[in-house]
């Protein structure tokens, strides 16, 4: 399978070599990074709003948002390229808010390794990672340029910048591009056919790239960059037969918890404000991962699904914490709505629970509680 690069695929056969070639076995490693990622999130929210309750809030809120759960429990390769993106934008953290001028070069040599080693990753296991570039890249940027206007009295600025730029060279291109390299090795064992490993490595980008870019295929589930934000077109993933012979729905549809969706769509020009007006530049940097994760695919013509927005719901619920922080500092809200807001999505997880799990139900309960939009389609 060449339609996408090896590592997530062989992430999954770890799951296969300790379970055997069984549903268990190929799903183990996808549900797992789906179990890191709650306690990743957290410790992002910690760092970025200094809360523990309102982090806490946060992380339950992303817990039981629908993709998050049906995404990690199917064997595809997206639950690692997200994860790989949530420990890329993690470790450019400490760096995102430290002064350039005063913080020592080697202080955030580290960070920016680690992160360089994420994204070098997330890379290796689906071309969309690479989406992530963009918005570290204004993070370095927006940081150097604070450096630069506060450099005043700071003659070391140019050779500051001169040796991160060299060490972002190295962090961001060199060690991605021999990540990216190494993730073919198993693959050549077995495919070289008289080729060198860089020519085969070559005529595999080649090949995916052909692939996507000249695909022409439809799909009744497809559906636009702008219908993922109000949550229109869920991708139906699967359904049971033999239980719809019997009346029983058993089905699985891949969409977002409306209570997290569509209170994103507020929450993301909500961090705007206090981040462009209030000093809490904190607070843009959902709203960059979220634009860098989401912008390339409104240039993408071909057939594409809903899971691809994915990555975008963790800046999604990034950005529902930092509202959430800012109007608590207001007393707008109270611990209480934070609360409450958390059962909101849980008890939405519970309601739609027989539609994400394939959790038998019937017909009557999908018709009468759980089509909210014509365009959400359980069954056929």
């Amino acid at each position: 399978e060449t339609t996408h690069p090896p590592l997530g695929k062989l992430i999954i056969s770890l799951g296969i070599m300790l379970f055997g070639m069984t549903p268990f076995g190929w799903r183990f490693m996808g549900t797992l990074a789906g179990v890191v990622m709650v306690p990743l999130f957290y410790l992002i929210c910690k760092k970025i709003i200094k809360s523990r309750h309102i982090a806490g809030a946060a992380a339950v809120i992303f817990a039981f948002d629908f993709m998050h759960y049906t995404q990690t429990r199917l064997a595809t390769i997206d639950s690692f390229a997200v994860l790989f993106v949530m420990l890329a934008y993690y470790f450019i953290l400490p760096f995102c808010f430290c002064d350039f001028n005063k913080q020592p070069f080697k202080k955030s040599m580290l960070p920016l390794l680690l992160c360089g080693i994420s994204f070098g990753l997330g890379a290796a296991v689906k071309w969309s990672c690479i989406y992530s570039a963009a918005g570290i890249g204004v993070i370095l940027l927006s940081v150097w340029i604070r450096g630069f206007i506060k450099s005043s009295g700071f003659a070391g600025y140019p050779q500051k910048l001169a040796k991160s730029l060299l060490w972002c060279v190295v962090c961001f291109i060199a060690l991605p591009a021999v990540i990216y390299f190494l993730s073919y090795l198993p693959q050549m064992r077995y495919d070289l056919n008289g080729r060198s490993p860089i020519e085969y490595v070559a005529h595999n980008q080649l090949g995916m790239y052909k692939y996507h870019s000249e695909l022409k295929a439809t799909h009744p589930y497809s559906s636009k960059w702008y219908e993922w934000i109000i949550n229109k077109r869920p991708l139906w993933a699967y359904i049971d037969g033999e239980q719809k012979e019997q009346g029983i729905i058993s089905s699985i549809a891949s969409f977002g918890n409306p209570a997290v969706w569509w209170t994103g769509i507020l929450a993301i020009p909500g961090c705007l404000y206090p981040g462009t007006f209030k000093k809490r530049r904190e607070f843009l940097f959902p709203v960059i991962g979220y634009a860098s994760m989401l912008a390339p695919w409104i240039f993408v013509s071909r057939t594409i699904f809903i899971y691809h927005y994915f990555p975008c719901v963790v800046f999604l619920c990034l950005a529902i914490a930092c509202c959430m922080d800012y109007l608590y500092e207001l007393r707008i809200i109270r611990k209480r709505e934070i609360y409450g807001f958390c059962l909101v999505v849980l008890v939405l997880f519970v309601m739609f629970y027989p539609v994400l799990s394939g959790y038998g139900t019937t017909r009557q309960y999908v018709e009468s509680y759980l089509k909210w939009l014509d365009t959400w389609t359980f069954y056929n």
